[in-house]
């Protein structure tokens, strides 16, 4: 099992329904905005935006902590 904080993890399910703020964690932060990272429903790494609104997820090819290569989505 891989040791990375950001990789490593699996996406957690509550009652059976997958929840993008259960699984994520704050990557950095600002005043108004943030950039937060989770595992998504189908166990892959996503980074997106958080404002006034959320943005899409991004999924990186490498893991950014560790730069382990990633699985495709």
């Amino acid at each position: 099992m891989n040791e990375c904080s950001l990789c490593g993890g699996v996406p957690v399910f509550t009652k059976g329904k997958w929840d993008r703020y259960d699984n994520s964690r704050c990557l950095v932060s600002g005043p108004w905005v943030s950039v937060d990272v989770c595992k998504d429903e189908h166990n892959c790494l996503a980074i997106y935006g958080i404002a006034d609104e959320t943005t899409d997820f991004y999924y990186p090819k490498f893991c950014p902590e560790c730069g382990r290569k990633l699985k495709e989505r």
